[in-house]
C-alpha cells in the first residue's frame, strides 16, 4: 500500500486521503469528508418531501449553522452534476 496515501489510527483503523466533490484532499476519517458524504446522501433522496423532512430534522437538531452548511454543499454537488 502506497505510504502517502494512507496512515493507520489506534486499533488499526487505515485512514486513506480522498477528494471531496470540490477536489479538495481530505483524511477518510474528517468531518469534512463526512459532511459532503451527507450532502450526497441528501441528494439521494428521491422523494422531495422526504428531503425536505431530512434538512428540517438538521435544523431542528443540530442547529441552523450545521443546516446552512449541509444545504450549500448540497447545492454545490448539484450545480456539479449539471455541469
Amino acid at each position: 500500500m502506497d505510504q502517502d496515501n494512507h496512515k493507520t489510527r489506534p486499533g488499526g483503523y487505515v485512514v486513506r486521503k480522498v477528494t471531496t466533490p470540490m477536489g479538495q484532499q481530505v483524511d477518510s476519517d474528517s468531518e469534512e469528508y463526512r459532511s459532503w458524504c451527507e450532502a450526497k446522501h441528501v441528494m439521494k433522496i428521491t422523494k422531495k418531501v422526504d428531503r425536505q423532512r431530512y434538512m428540517g430534522d438538521i435544523l431542528r437538531i443540530r442547529g441552523e449553522k450545521a443546516h446552512q452548511q449541509l444545504a450549500e454543499k448540497v447545492l454545490a454537488i448539484w450545480k456539479l452534476s449539471k455541469s
